[in-house]
């Protein structure tokens, strides 16, 4: 038989342990539970950030480390207008890009405030409206500047190869290059470039020979030719 305590009002006294009473008291304060879920969060995607596909902490890529980030623009975009923004302030300095004095003077007020984010902007939108007129035109140099950039951006695919795998075909049976043997693999090198297996085992040694040569040298240097 369960008991109940009551108090001199004969109500029915409720226990209350230390974890009721200290969640009780985080409840009333608002900023401390907000801190909680900031932590949960956190944790969480902590936990599962090897599960996310999001590109790895430790890998970088050079051309994009100072773009500003953006949700409707890709990387390409905002190379070509940071590439843009440059050639155009450039082409302000030597005189090809042609403004009034009147903005000459408030672009130099902007540089000798460092406001360098006003001066970007005022170049490229003066200069693609000058381009669109066709009263300004790139010189060659900058030209090519620009469709190299252009091509890259086109071309260029950010890619990683965590696994290559090879089929024969007389049988279909699919195998992952990196647990094959030395000798199978010289095998299949040699048949799809129609190269006698001799052949391709002297290249290999030559290539490892000059590669551990070089490595030897490096390390220690100083050795007579009899020594290496």
């Amino acid at each position: 038989m369960k008991n109940v305590v009551t108090n001199e009002f004969n109500q029915v006294v409720e226990g209350n342990s230390l974890g009721k009473d200290a969640w009780r008291r985080l409840k009333k304060n608002k900023m401390a539970v907000i801190g909680m879920i900031i932590v949960i969060i956190y944790s969480i995607l902590a936990a599962a950030a090897p599960l996310l596909p999001i590109h790895p902490y430790d890998q970088i890529i050079l051309d994009h480390q100072h773009l500003r980030p953006s949700l409707t623009r890709t990387a390409g975009e905002i190379m070509m207008e940071n590439r843009l923004k440059d050639l155009y302030f450039k082409a302000w300095r030597s005189g090809e890009l042609q403004v009034t004095e009147a903005q000459s003077a408030q672009i130099r007020k902007w540089i000798a405030a460092n406001d360098t984010n006003k001066v970007w902007n005022f170049v490229l939108k003066e200069g693609e409206a000058q381009r669109e007129a066709g009263t300004f035109t790139f010189n060659a140099a900058d030209q090519r500047v620009i469709t190299r950039l252009g091509n890259k951006i086109d071309t260029e695919f950010l890619i990683d190869v965590t696994r290559i795998t090879f089929s024969e075909e007389k049988d279909g049976k699919r195998q992952e290059l990196n647990k094959m043997s030395y000798e199978e693999i010289s095998r299949i090198y040699a048949d799809l470039t129609d190269t006698p297996i001799e052949l391709v085992e002297a290249q290999t040694l030559t290539e490892v020979t000059s590669q551990l040569m070089n490595t030897l040298k490096s390390t220690t240097p100083g050795l007579s030719a009899e020594e290496y």
